[in-house]
């Protein structure tokens, strides 16, 4: 899949890319499922509350930070964090308005039993700029 950017009010808001590279927090094989931590390593899926956001494409060791992951994301995107810091790893809803200062959608955590359409790569305090990788469809919480 190509890259893709779009601006808006001269900001880059949206770019689609299929591998994402992050730091490990254990040794990884190729065609693992990972999943994204609040600290913002992977670590392999071993249970079926972690929704993974990948599969390892690139073997590694514990605190490699080149690890390259095929992703599940349709694209990352830029948004704005809602009701509170949102930390690496937590999963996502769009509380349907867009910033007027930024013009990029609004983010809230999403809570047991929602269906999240992304999950954060890099969070950050409320109303902060976030980096999130949108899935390819809706994912139910545990």
């Amino acid at each position: 899949m190509a890259t893709e950017t779009f601006k808006v009010a001269n900001k880059t808001i949206v770019h689609e890319n299929e591998y994402v590279t992050f730091q490990t927090s254990q040794v990884l094989e190729v065609g693992q499922e990972v999943y994204i931590s609040a600290n913002r390593t992977v670590s392999k899926r071993t249970a079926g509350t972690q929704v993974p956001i990948g599969t390892v494409s690139t073997p590694s060791r514990t605190g490699d930070t080149n690890t390259v992951v095929k992703t599940f994301f349709s694209r990352v995107i830029q948004g704005i964090a809602k009701g509170g810091t949102i930390a690496a790893g937590t999963f996502l809803k769009p509380n349907g308005n867009v910033s007027a200062a930024d013009q990029l959608p609004e983010y809230v955590a999403a809570a047991a039993n929602d269906y999240a359409s992304a999950v954060v790569i890099n969070g950050g305090a409320v109303d902060s700029i976030i980096e999130i990788g949108v899935f390819e469809s809706l994912v139910r919480i545990p």
